[in-house]
């Protein structure tokens, strides 16, 4: 099965999900320094996960000097089954529907 890459919600151009439940950050160039002066080339990883207190895995970001974690499977959800856990609490999906929305995916 062919690996399929979309962008993060919140964090477009600098963080993707992958449709195997593998989270990544993008090649790309920014500016360091307060006169934006010095151009630099940041390459982009595989992001290691990490279990949380309840089992799920989760990721760190880091955006404009700023850290985030977020759970694996709210960013997968919310990539590929088109579902915003800001906008409605009760629509929120457990691990368990997950699994019946993509059977095939093992690493969430």
């Amino acid at each position: 099965m062919p690996e399929h890459w979309k962008d993060i919600s919140g964090f477009e151009g600098f963080y993707e999900v992958s449709s195997l439940g593998r989270i990544r950050s993008r090649s790309r160039y920014y500016y360091l320094g307060k006169g934006y002066h010095v151009k630099r080339f940041h390459l982009g990883v595989l992001l290691t996960q990490h279990k949380g207190p309840e089992g799920e895995n989760r990721v760190r970001f880091y955006c404009r000097s700023q850290s985030y974690i977020r759970d694996v499977y709210e960013i997968y959800v919310e990539a590929f089954c088109k579902i915003d856990f800001g906008e409605d609490p009760q629509e929120e999906v457990t691990v368990f529907e997950l699994d019946r929305i993509h059977e095939s995916n093992t690493n969430l």
